[in-house]
Formats: structure tokens, C-alpha cells, sequence
């Protein structure tokens, strides 16, 4: 960090970047949207400047690297001073501002909310922990540092990864907050079933959205954060069949109805179901039925029986 904090030009390059990068959204395994992630470098001339009150739907951190900061919050009309080794946390909807900004000022924030769906252990304690009062001030610890400065490392050498890896930075910082708070809180935390079944439900909607997709297990798996072996086991055991036979059943439900319904070429049927040609889907559709989508269409037309569907 001090290489930073002694090279302002470096610092401010870095913030540069940081600014303008977006940070993806979490799902797992807490449920956190970041609002911002921003870096401030300035040499002011040393005037006072007094932000109008304002206050936010989302949780605000700061970190001042050099020179303190000042708030006052209207509740009380306390001033307070976040020293150059402290953060502070400031919860949603308290109204406040900063006041005196520094001549000299190196700071890292973020603004982070908690998504609606946060019933997981993690987000529900991790809120609980940092909603305790309006604001709070403790020292910064230092692996918070060392996450700090990871982020700005990852800033200057950016690449098309970077907002991921500063996502988990984001995360590990958040977590460390909580930690040193409350130590052993993440050691406490453990999937229940309600987790699971939370996650099993986005995992299966997820599915429902992209049918028209070339859906693998590990592009499910992605989208919740873990990985396909992960996924597969839990859902296994959760729904009694691997997620590619579910995501095969649900192909193969939408296929008959497209064919029972619709007069639609099957090449189009095919598409709209994410296969790569006809032929794969045609494949696909009478490992199932026996019976390729034009025979199966035909047999339907005539009202003969068609036997249920096999190897699902």
C-alpha cells in the first residue's frame, strides 16, 4: 500500500481506472448489488468545502488513505473525524455529508446494497452486523490494507478479468469488516437448507430463461457461483436427477409442444431450442421418443399413441 499512498500520480492513475470500472452483481455466496466502486486523488488549495445533507438507499464505506475526513450527520448534528487508519460505515437513509475536505486527499469507497432475496446466512448477518447503529468507525486492519492495495494493483494492470477480481476483493474486504467485528463470523456461517433451496430455484429459473440456449451444467453453475460438480451434487440430491437430464426433460417438453401446436419447420423448432442444426436436435429428439420430430408430429396428427418419453 505505501508504494501507493508515496506515489500520488500512481494512486491517481489507478483511481482512474477504478472509476470507470463496473462491478458485476454477487449471487453466492452472499447477495450484494455494488452501487460504486471509486478512488478520489486531490491536491486542492486548502479551502472549506461543505457537501449539501444527503443520504442514499445503499450502505456507504470509506477509507481514508491520507488525511482525515469529516462528517456530520443530521440526527444529532455530530462531526465526526475518520482518521487516515479508520473506516467508516455509513447505513442507508441516514442523512449526512462530509465537510473541510482535505488539500491533500487519497481515499477508496464503495456503496454496496443487499438485494431483495438476501435470506441467505451470510447477507442476512452480514446486514444485521453492518446495520447495528447509523454509522460506525473502527481502525483498519492489515489484511484490509492488503486488500486495498490487491485493488489497486488490479487497477493498474487491468485486464478484461479485472471487475471480477475486484469483485472478490470487494467481498473479501466486506468480509473482513465483518470478521473483525465479530470474530469467527464467517467460520459460523453454513449453507441451510433454505440456502440450497434458494439457489436451486434460481439455478432451475435460470434454466426456464435459456432454453433457447446450448445449456451446459457448467454454464448453470457459473450463474450461481460454484462449480459443476458442486451443482450437480446438490441438485441431485435436492431434485433426484442431474441437471442435464432436467435441462433435457425441459427440451424435450418444450420440442412436443412446438411439434403438437405449432406447424413450425423443424429446423426453426431446432433453433428456438438452442440446438446447433436440425440433425443434433433430430438426434437428440429420438433417443428420447424413438421416433424423429417429423414422425412424432405425424403420429400425433393421425391420434396414434405415442409411448413417454425414454432415458430421462
Amino acid at each position: 500500500m505505501e508504494n501507493y499512498l508515496n506515489n500520488t500520480d500512481r494512486f491517481e492513475r489507478c483511481v482512474g481506472i477504478m472509476n470507470r470500472v463496473i462491478i458485476p452483481n454477487v449471487t453466492s455466496p452472499v447477495e450484494i448489488q455494488f452501487i460504486y466502486v471509486n478512488g478520489t486523488a486531490k491536491e486542492l488549495p486548502t479551502k472549506e468545502k461543505i457537501q449539501i445533507p444527503h443520504h442514499h438507499s445503499y450502505f456507504e464505506i470509506h477509507f481514508p488513505l491520507r488525511s482525515e475526513l469529516y462528517y456530520r450527520f443530521q440526527n444529532n448534528y455530530n462531526t465526526v473525524t475518520v482518521e487516515n487508519d479508520q473506516y467508516i460505515v455509513i447505513s442507508p437513509q441516514v442523512e449526512h455529508h462530509r465537510i473541510n475536505t482535505p488539500p491533500s486527499m487519497l481515499k477508496i469507497s464503495f456503496g454496496i446494497r443487499f438485494t431483495h432475496h438476501s435470506n441467505d446466512g451470510y447477507s442476512a448477518r452480514m446486514q444485521e452486523i453492518l446495520s447495528a447503529t447509523q454509522y460506525f468507525m473502527k481502525p483498519q486492519t492489515n489484511e484490509m490494507r492488503q486488500i486495498l492495495a490487491r485493488i489497486l494493483a488490479d487497477c493498474e494492470n487491468a485486464t478484461f478479468f479485472s471487475p471480477y477480481i475486484i469483485r472478490d476483493h470487494l467481498i473479501c474486504l466486506l468480509l473482513e469488516i465483518c470478521n473483525s467485528l465479530h470474530p469467527g463470523f464467517a467460520a459460523l456461517q453454513t449453507p441451510t437448507e433454505s440456502v440450497i433451496n434458494h439457489r436451486i430455484e434460481r439455478v432451475k429459473q435460470f434454466i426456464q430463461d435459456n432454453l433457447d440456449s446450448p445449456l451446459r451444467t457448467n454454464t448453470v453453475a457459473a450463474h450461481v457461483y460454484i462449480s459443476a460438480k458442486q451443482l450437480n451434487r446438490i441438485f441431485t440430491e435436492q431434485e433426484g436427477i442431474s441437471v442435464s437430464r432436467y435441462i433435457s426433460g425441459l427440451k424435450l417438453s418444450r420440442a412436443v409442444e412446438l411439434l403438437t401446436t405449432t406447424d413450425f419447420m423443424i429446423k426453426k423448432i431446432a433453433y428456438m431450442l438452442g440446438f446447433e442444426n436440425e440433425t443434433t436436435f433430430t438426434v437428440f429428439f429420438k433417443k428420447h421418443t424413438e421416433l424423429s420430430p417429423s414422425e412424432y408430429r405425424k403420429a400425433f396428427q393421425q391420434g396414434d399413441s405415442l409411448a413417454a418419453p425414454k432415458n430421462l
